[in-house]
């Protein structure tokens, strides 16, 4: 009795686990096909949004172009001096070459001129054809820019978006017809560019249903698409969606293939045109069975062995899940929550706060530890940077491992608040640390952040803080907070990061040499070496823009090498012409000087130059000191042994300076130019110049001023007891001619 008692209670829990796994799977599969549309919508969304307002974007550009030339043209009389005309749309053709060229017409129709005109090429009348008549009256009409009917225009063979826009004359009356067309085959817009997601579809449609832009046509299937309008077969599907209506539209077509389509579509009253972005169900289908197929499978094998092992192993299993879910949330270094935990676990800070910030951390120069002394030692310092940062978090905030070195906390701190907060967190973290009887000096940088002032979701806010810390990071703040002017900034970079790998090779680097002085006589002592990068595409870009881009991308190495070559050459060069010899200064980066083969690379280059070792000096920041001591000994030590020179550059503005010079094989000290610029104006700044004069007199060590450029701070210099003045007094940085010329007139 009892055990058919039992047999029931089990078959009855069977049936009912049976039934519950039905359910559940089925909810499953429904939750996961939401999702899975939904993050295909955000992507359609994204798309969308990139493609139309990248293709906007170049329609304003190519109108205020169009505005410019055209008045150009007014001005030079073209219609009368046609011979004119090709010169002068020479070059917007080169600095624009998305665009096919350029046409310009009478206000009856007929072009005079036209970019790259074959020999006894008969100009057509615009009026006359049917492919440009409709927008070339309507540019008459509504004197403003009209874009054509996509076309393939035989005499460039190229499919061209035709674009026209009448110029006016000082009376406001049409003069001419300017006329262009963007090159489609060019794909070097965003727009219409190579290597969007090969599952989505892109189009641009006009407003009489024709398109202007369809992605991914082959070339043998373009007359099908432009020269026709949309099939009436696919409007009818979406009879029920006002597709030209502001607002974002979502609706399912079936197209030519008879495959459906999820479409996104909205409509740009500036210049009449409906975006449209598709993705098929097909791939929806797919992305939903790559999300559950595992699911399926290690549901069956659960639902089979479940029952036998539910009673004996329940307890069990409920810890084993219950220490999953911890450590799929929280990293097992650290103990603090993880990315899984900010994806998942605060999605509902939006709804519990009206007002919250993210703070965005990144030890600095933490590669350089982990190289120099191993991951277990950088791991017992993140151990020791997480109890930090918890230390500084009170009730409802968060402290998150992103990954690497990197932090983020979340805070609903007040706003006025937060400046305060991220000090405090610097000031934490940047207290002493001994691991293994390894001295340290750990520094942090903060990117902040602001919801919803700067992103009203969680993605967005972190992007934002994380742009916030690379630009904190490249100007060498210890924090930042995000502004509006950072996403140019962050193009700006990009754009540099892009450049910067072949800048070496295309010999886009060159040096220049800015004398240093005798403080006693005003005879040349040395030069120290600046590099300078002026690259094609983004013209000069100054030092302080690239050295922390080329630290980050790891390219520092290459771009020390070359500037200690150069440097070398250009001063060996100088010495043969002048017969005066001087020492050479060069700088070297924290993350460059720290690398193991450092020394190695140093002897090499002076071997290959036949440079003087006792004649370079090295210019180290106090950063360097700070970020890793004892490994800056051990490197400073052999260059020494070597008989290379060290210099302690920007002397004075770290905090702990004079208790770190002691013992330190330097034999030169750079007093930084923040000091000698308003020394005669503020008296702390004197007193301070004077006492690290005096300093480096009693250690016996050379003493360097940069940035005199008063004759008064010359004097002054001299007094105090400065050995070496460098600034725009004496010199700017000079090439190797002018540097010639400066020590020949010395003379």
């Amino acid at each position: 009795m009892k055990l058919h008692r039992r047999y029931s209670t089990m078959t009855t829990f069977f049936v009912l686990f049976t039934l519950f796994v039905a359910i559940a799977t089925s909810v499953l599969v429904w939750t996961s096909w939401i999702e899975v549309k939904e993050k295909a919508e955000l992507e359609l969304q994204y798309i969308n949004t990139m493609v139309s307002t990248s293709y906007a974007s170049d329609l304003q550009q190519i109108e205020t172009l169009l505005g410019l030339l055209g008045g150009r043209l007014l001005e030079n009389d073209i219609l009368n001096h046609p011979e004119r005309i090709q010169k002068l749309i020479r070059h917007p053709l080169e600095t624009n070459p998305s665009l096919a060229g350029f046409g310009i017409a009478r206000t009856d129709g007929q072009l005079v001129s036209i970019s790259y005109i074959p020999k006894n090429y008969q100009l057509p009348n615009l009026k006359s054809d049917e492919r440009s008549r409709d927008t070339f009256l309507k540019a008459l009409k509504y004197k403003k820019m009209v874009i054509g009917r996509t076309y393939y225009m035989a005499l460039l063979d190229k499919w061209v978006i035709p674009l026209r826009t009448p110029i006016l004359d000082k009376n406001g009356e049409i003069a001419f017809v300017l006329t262009t067309g963007i090159n489609l085959s060019l794909q070097q817009n965003s727009w219409n560019a190579k290597g969007l997601p090969k599952h989505i579809g892109v189009a641009i449609v006009r407003d009489d249903n024709y398109f202007t832009y369809v992605s991914d046509v082959p070339q043998d299937k373009m007359k099908e698409w432009y020269n026709h309008p949309v099939p009436h077969t696919t409007l009818q599907q979406a009879s029920n969606i006002s597709l030209r209506s502001p607002g974002t539209n979502y609706f399912d077509i079936y197209d030519r293939k008879k495959q459906k389509l999820r479409v996104l579509s909205k409509y740009n009253r500036q210049f009449n045109y409906i975006s449209i972005s598709t993705v098929s169900y097909e791939k929806l289908y797919f992305d939903l069975y790559n999300r559950l197929n595992y699911f399926v499978f290690g549901i069956t094998l659960f639902y089979l062995f479940t029952l036998f092992f539910y009673i004996i192993n329940h307890r069990r299993d409920q810890q084993l899940t219950d220490e999953l879910v911890w450590s799929a949330n929280h990293d097992i270094l650290t103990k603090l929550p993880n990315r899984y935990f900010l994806k998942h676990k605060t999605e509902h800070w939006n709804e519990l706060h009206r007002h919250y910030s993210a703070l965005f951390m990144d030890l600095n120069n933490f590669k350089a530890i982990n190289d120099n002394y191993g991951h277990p030692f950088g791991d017992k310092l993140l151990v020791i940077i997480a109890q930090r940062l918890l230390s500084v978090m009170h009730e409802h905030e968060y402290v998150i491992r992103q990954g690497g070195d990197e932090f983020i906390a979340l805070t609903p701190r007040p706003y006025n608040e937060i400046s305060g907060f991220a000090q405090h967190i610097i000031h934490i973290i940047s207290e002493v640390v001994t691991i293994d009887n390894i001295t340290l000096y750990p520094k942090v940088t903060i990117g902040i952040a602001h919801y919803p002032q700067d992103a009203n979701d969680i993605d967005l806010l972190l992007s934002k803080a994380d742009m916030a810390l690379y630009k904190a990071k490249d100007n060498k703040l210890g924090y930042l907070e995000y502004s509006s002017s950072l996403d140019e900034a962050s193009k700006k970079r990009l754009a540099i990061e892009l450049e910067l790998r072949s800048a070496i090779q295309n010999d886009e680097f060159y040096m220049m040499l800015q004398p240093q002085m005798n403080a006693e006589d005003l005879s040349i002592e040395g030069v120290e070496a600046l590099i300078r990068w002026e690259n094609p595409k983004l013209g000069f870009i100054p030092p302080d823009q690239f050295i922390t881009i080329a630290e980050e991308m790891g390219e520092i190495g290459s771009l020390g090498r070359f500037a200690l070559r150069r440097a070398c050459v250009m001063t060996l060069k100088v010495w043969a012409e002048t017969e005066t010899r001087f020492s050479l200064s060069v700088n070297a980066s924290a993350d460059e000087l720290l690398q193991d083969d450092y020394l190695n690379q140093i002897l090499m280059i002076l071997e290959e130059t036949g440079f003087p070792n006792d004649h370079l000096i090295i210019e180290v920041t106090e950063s360097l000191l700070i970020d890793d001591v004892r490994k800056a000994k051990e490197v400073l030590t052999s260059l020494r042994l070597e008989g290379i020179g060290v210099s302690l550059d920007d002397f004075g503005t770290g905090y702990s300076s004079l208790s770190m010079l002691k013992g330190l094989p330097v034999t030169e000290l750079k007093i930084d130019q923040s000091f000698i610029a308003d020394m005669l104006v503020e008296r702390q700044n004197l007193l301070l110049t004077r006492s690290i004069v005096t300093l480096g007199n009693l250690l016996e060590l050379k003493i360097v001023a940069e940035g005199v450029e008063e004759e008064s701070q010359v004097f002054e210099l001299q007094n105090t007891g400065c050995t070496i003045l460098q600034g725009y007094y004496f010199a700017k940085p000079l090439n190797e001619k002018e540097l010639v010329s400066f020590i020949n007139e010395l003379e």
